[in-house]
Order: C-alpha cells, then structure tokens, then sequence
C-alpha cells in the first residue's frame, strides 16, 4: 500500500495540473500528480544510468586524453 501526502499548490500551478487534466483526458488530479511524479522520478533513475551525468570528483579521471577520447571513456564498457 502506498502513503498519503497532502500538499497545498498555489493557484497557477493548479490550473496547471487542471489543463493537464483535460489534455491527457485524465479527471483525477491525484491520478495526474501520480503520472507526472511518476515520470520525473523514471527520468532521474534513467540520468543516473547515463555515465554522461555522473558526477565530477574532485580528482579528476586520472588521465590526461579525456578530451579526446571521451567517448572511449563514457561508452566502450
């Protein structure tokens, strides 16, 4: 089972997730806060699998032909 939340949005954002509503053909604004919920946190795990976003570390790579051979780097696994 899921949890409850309850939120307060301001009045631009709720005539936002309204139009929204209508567009998509979805009535329940609960359903549309869910879809759109849904599809930011997939797009976020899906960033995370992408080694282009992962984060810069202090230390750099180790190696000095990054610039050049970036693509080696990120995608021959």
């Amino acid at each position: 089972m899921g949890k409850m939340i309850t939120i307060e949005l301001p009045e631009d954002i709720y005539g936002l997730l309204k139009a929204f509503s209508k567009e998509k053909n979805i009535p329940e604004l609960n359903k549309v806060i869910f879809h759109i919920l849904k599809t930011f946190v997939n797009e976020k795990r899906n960033r995370l699998k992408d080694p282009i976003f992962l984060p810069i570390t202090n230390k750099g790579s180790g190696t000095d032909d990054v610039s050049e051979k970036h693509d080696k780097y990120l995608y021959d696994n």
